[in-house]
């Protein structure tokens, strides 16, 4: 697949889904790959796609999102500017009209901001829309599989990108992306849960590599219940969204301690060893 000056390859990793319709797809992305396998969460499927790449360059997506316009070129750019980087644009909901998607969003572009405050020089990349160079996501083994669900996964690579001595640089309104993830009240609380679980395994792993993580505490609160009353919400939305921000915080703590420890003894997912199965 080709854009203007930039040769792509799209490679679609079906997760336990339904089988894709691949003549569908190929109809609108001509030459683009599908591999069918069974669910291993949002790693495994990641680490089959770097697996089948053979492109220096990497770019991840979900699919709940839809990429804009130069998105790949602006990822690319930034890549060539910035070689040895993870690099990330920016994502914003598509549904505007449901809080709890909109709730869920804020809380991502928050930490995005607590993290990334220098942002050539920042620590966390969502993997919804993150590029880096295929040979040092391969060196590192890829994203870790003890991360079944979506939630510190891409917190988790971020770390290990740092601990190699590599930069993490975040883009500020380029490579758009828009997520369109539907949540109701139930989904928004179990989400927030399980990001609460992953944070208790990231930690886990970080103790067990004698790495100490750093604790976000009252000022990321703070900063988080600004952007809250500075988002633009339609009239009575707003205070919905201060209180499901807040909401966030208490699920985040319950799944932290509802989920055991992780053993030290823990080995990451190497992604040169995934054997896929191509549709």
């Amino acid at each position: 697949m080709v854009h203007p000056g930039l040769a792509v390859e799209v490679i679609v990793v079906n997760d336990g889904g339904c089988p894709l319709d691949g003549r569908h797809l190929s109809a609108i992305l001509p030459g683009v790959v599908i591999i069918e396998q069974a669910n291993s969460g949002p790693s495994g499927a990641r680490n089959t796609g770097i697996a089948a790449a053979d492109h220096p360059h990497l770019a991840f997506t979900d699919d709940d999102c839809l990429v804009e316009p130069g998105w790949i070129q602006d990822l690319h750019a930034a890549l060539v500017k910035h070689p040895t980087a993870l690099v990330g644009g920016k994502t914003f909901n598509l549904l505007r009209h449901n809080p709890f998607s909109e709730a869920s969003q804020l809380v991502v572009d928050a930490v995005c901001r607590w993290q990334n405050s220098d942002p050539e020089n920042g620590r966390f990349i969502p993997s919804n829309n993150m590029a880096c160079c295929r040979e040092q996501i391969v060196a590192l083994g890829g994203f870790d599989t003890v991360f079944t669900l979506a939630a510190a996964e891409d917190r988790e690579i971020c770390d290990r990108w740092r601990q190699a001595g590599w930069p993490i640089v975040q883009l500020d309104n380029r490579a758009l992306v828009g997520h369109s993830h539907w949540l109701d009240h139930r989904a928004y609380w179990r989400q927030q849960v399980n990001y609460g679980r992953g944070a208790r395994t990231l930690h886990s792993l970080r103790r067990a590599r004698g790495v100490s993580g750093e604790q976000a505490g009252a000022g990321f609160l703070v900063l988080l219940l600004v952007m809250a009353l500075r988002r633009r919400q339609q009239g009575r939305l707003q205070p919905l969204l201060l209180l499901l921000v807040l909401e966030s915080q208490l699920a985040i703590v319950v799944g932290n301690l509802r989920h055991p420890r992780v053993r030290p003894a823990h080995v990451s997912g190497d992604a040169r060893a995934q054997q896929p199965t191509r549709a």
